[in-house]
């Protein structure tokens, strides 16, 4: 029997959506907690009469392709799909929401069983990608995906006569001593966020019709950048409970770094809701949770931007 220590994950970008590219050596080892890529088959029974009663056939109506991936933030490991996420391209290591689709083939083995085995998804664009910076955890990134095919292979891996980079070995970035630069609209803050959350969402429609079970395609809507932010309530804080009511609009700026590389995230103009605190019982802290919507800014032309240096 198969163990969850032996799945390995693999991927390559696509030129075309749907298309693996043959002996590619730009196919690369993921570094994941856990996957729940999956193809779904719709099915639908015979409404057919019968006077026996039984049930004569059950044929396909569609098959879905979906899932996600699950993981710990290291420097330079998840860049493709954070640009695929945002549909932008790194300029000088920024990303910024644009308009460019990106597609990979995704190749998941089972290196513990007999011969290759392995489920493959081509097609596979990311629909949300969420970025979770909590006290005493590692920064993680869970990325959603939308697809074209997914499938049963056994024998041959998609890698072909190409090659696959190895994982890189940059450490795990964590959301405590790892994270600072925090800023509210422009200037340092003594707030203290407990939690912070980032995710975008392209409101990802599948184009489905006649002469294949698969989606032909995977189409973007608009970016929604969303999050939560979970404060201590303070002096400083308190400026957000009047921007609760009011929606009135500022900036958060945070980065993250592991001693070398640095992950810098800002988010230009956002409005914050929240019901406003309560007293919580003894001996406990105020807090104040808010989810915020963000939204364009003309001066960074963008509602979020990434920095990876």
């Amino acid at each position: 029997m198969s163990e969850s220590n032996a799945v390995q994950i693999k991927y390559v970008a696509e030129a075309t959506i749907g298309a693996t590219p043959v002996d590619s050596t730009a196919w690369k080892d993921l570094r994941f907690i856990s996957d729940t890529l999956s193809g779904t088959t719709q099915v639908k029974a015979s409404d057919e009469s019968r006077v026996d009663r039984n049930v004569s056939d059950q044929y396909v109506t569609g098959v879905t392709t979906s899932g996600g991936i699950s993981c710990e933030v290291h420097a330079s490991t998840y860049s493709d799909f954070i640009q695929a996420a945002m549909c932008g391209t790194a300029a000088s290591g920024v990303t910024k929401i644009g308009l460019t689709d990106r597609s990979f083939t995704i190749e998941k083995e089972f290196t513990d069983l007999s011969g290759f085995k392995a489920l493959t998804f081509t097609g596979m664009r990311v629909s949300t990608a969420e970025l979770k910076f909590s006290y005493g955890s590692a920064v993680t990134a869970d990325f959603s995906f939308a697809g074209l095919v997914s499938a049963v292979s056994g024998g041959t891996t998609l890698v072909g006569s190409g090659s696959s980079t190895a994982m890189n070995t940059n450490v795990v970035m964590q959301s405590g001593g790892n994270l600072g630069g925090l800023q509210v609209d422009g200037a340092s803050t003594g707030i203290v966020f407990k939690d912070i959350s980032v995710k975008i969402d392209n409101s990802m429609r599948a184009v489905n019709g006649v002469g294949s079970n698969f989606a032909q395609d995977q189409k973007k809507g608009r970016a929604l950048v969303t999050g939560n932010i979970n404060m201590y309530l303070d002096d400083a804080a308190w400026l957000f409970l009047a921007h609760s009511l009011d929606q009135t609009d500022f900036s958060v700026g945070f980065n993250v770094t592991d001693g070398t590389n640095t992950i810098a995230i800002l988010l230009p103009k956002l409005n914050i809701t929240g019901a406003l605190p309560s007293r919580p019982g003894p001996d406990a802290d105020v807090m104040f949770n808010g989810s915020y919507t963000a939204l364009y800014d003309a001066t960074e032309a963008t509602s979020l931007k990434i920095t990876e240096s």
